[in-house]
């Protein structure tokens, strides 16, 4: 269930749910919408590119993991959706964001979410890889390595 706007809430669908291999480590993307709010950079452009004829190759799986960096981020700076979309404007702003809740949170939250919503799906963990990263950080007393 995401929260789209004050006490409207929409419900996931996970019909186009697919699993990866290594073999086979991207698919088409099959969504007709996406929320603006939490959709990955790479969604989000090919979606607002109206010359673009085929469709998206991408990792759903690494995508996801921004879109729950996202609403972690959102959870704990208690933001509005519009606040949300502004702070994901860019990967500066973005990071300026996540800055915010040094002091609040502990230095491994702040870190797995920078890991989470890094802008490049290239470089960003899917969900094994965080999982390792997370038990990674456990054990850790600074994360800078894993950045």
């Amino acid at each position: 269930m995401v929260c789209l706007e004050h006490d409207t809430f929409r419900i996931c669908n996970f019909e186009n749910a697919v699993q990866l291999t290594p073999n086979i480590p991207e698919v088409d993307l099959p969504i007709e919408e996406c929320s603006t709010v939490y959709g990955a950079p790479r969604v989000l452009d090919f979606l607002k590119d109206d010359t673009a004829t085929a469709t998206l190759v991408y990792n759903p799986y690494k995508e996801d993991v921004f879109s729950l960096g996202l609403t972690f981020l959102q959870l704990a700076l208690m933001l509005h959706n519009h606040n949300l979309k502004a702070a994901r404007r860019d990967y500066k702003t973005l990071l300026k964001t996540i800055r915010e809740l040094e002091g609040k949170y502990s230095n491994n939250l702040i870190c797995l979410l920078m890991l989470m919503l890094k802008w490049d799906s290239n470089k960003r963990p899917d969900f094994l890889q965080l999982e390792q990263l997370y038990r990674d950080l456990m054990r850790m007393r600074k994360c800078d390595t894993l950045l």
